[in-house]
């Protein structure tokens, strides 16, 4: 029984030293390139990059390629500035999470076309798309985001654009199981955009929720759906501030 009981905890032993895990601590004095080598270089099967507070200007793009988790120690210390750079996170895996962060002065702080995004307790400002999610279709949908607890203010003015923008497609399910939960959004155009960028495109959608968000359209629409089709099933509005020219502007 002792021998039996020893070889059960080696095997529990061997079993948690093969999830792996990386914690890398970032300060100012980082670059974006030594950033970019951690995502590239890194095997482990968990990834964590913590920002220090502090200033990190002017940045380049971020390129997103494996599951990660990148948060600031504490929410709105560290904070990205630039006046020059386009895009800061450029997503392309699942199950990534961005936290805690300042983004201002790019036009785009995230953009993803993967699924399984969590973007939280952020303070973004941006003149373009602050947060930009495309599908380009069934095997490549937008699923699994949550939105939450952020501060987004976007001055983009662009028709069929928003300050967070899921650009779908109308052929089948390509935006579902998505949520925005205690947000304070703000666009020129619209505060959320759900279409495919065109006039007369809806998308096919399931199961979106807006919870708890205070959202505005300064001169549209605080959210702006393209759901006429008849693929657009459970979208969920609770104990939501939503105001712009129509409030709600529900295509259906």
């Amino acid at each position: 029984k002792p021998i039996i009981f020893v070889m059960c905890v080696l095997f529990i032993f061997l079993a948690l030293s093969s999830v792996s895990a990386a914690n890398h601590d970032f300060t100012t004095v980082n670059t974006t390139e030594q950033f970019q080598s951690v995502i590239n270089n890194d095997n482990d099967n968990d990834l964590v990059i913590s920002f220090d507070d502090g200033e990190y200007v002017d940045w380049g793009q971020l390129n997103i390629s494996r599951n990660a988790t990148i948060v600031g120690k504490n929410r709105g210390g560290a904070k990205f500035t630039t006046s020059s750079v386009d895009t800061l996170f450029n997503i392309n895996a699942t199950n990534v999470k961005i936290i805690n962060l300042t983004i201002s002065g790019y036009a785009t702080a995230i953009k993803s076309n993967c699924s399984d995004l969590t973007v939280s307790d952020n303070n973004i400002t941006t003149s373009g798309v602050s947060i930009n999610l495309s599908s380009s279709g069934s095997a490549n949908p937008i699923t699994g985001v949550v939105i939450k607890d952020n501060i987004i203010k976007s001055s983009i003015a662009t028709n069929y654009r928003g300050a967070v923008s899921l650009f779908g497609k109308s052929t089948d399910k390509t935006v579902f199981d998505v949520l925005f939960s205690g947000n304070n959004i703000t666009g020129v155009s619209s505060g959320v955009y759900l279409g495919d960028g065109s006039y007369n495109s809806p998308v096919s959608s399931a199961n979106l929720v807006f919870e708890n968000n205070n959202i505005t359209g300064t001169s549209g629409s605080g959210v702006d759906l393209y759901a006429y089709s008849s693929n657009n099933t459970n979208i969920t509005f609770a104990n939501n501030n939503i105001t712009g020219t129509y409030g709600v502007y529900l295509y259906a």
